[in-house]
């Protein structure tokens, strides 16, 4: 048994740009930050507990582009993460 306890922050952005009819961009941007603690009890040989620590400092973002002619349709993206 365990129990998080702690901060935790999550942000998204995802915009959609559509520069014409047959062309448009998409830009995606993720932020988690998590500095959590859980305490865990066990008692298979008798009363146990510690003190854990769940830290996570995430980013990434991307860039889509999306685009059409008269034989084709292509995508090209870029995407980056820590």
């Amino acid at each position: 048994m365990s129990k998080y306890f702690g901060p935790t922050q999550n942000y998204s952005l995802d915009v959609d740009y559509e520069m014409d009819q047959n062309n448009s961009l998409n830009l995606y941007l993720d932020y988690e930050n998590t500095n959590q603690q859980f305490k865990k009890f066990t008692s298979a040989s008798g009363p146990f507990s510690y003190l854990g620590i769940y830290n996570v400092d995430r980013k990434s973002a991307s860039l889509t582009y999306n685009g059409q002619n008269d034989n084709s349709n292509y995508m090209l993206s870029a995407t980056y993460g820590e």
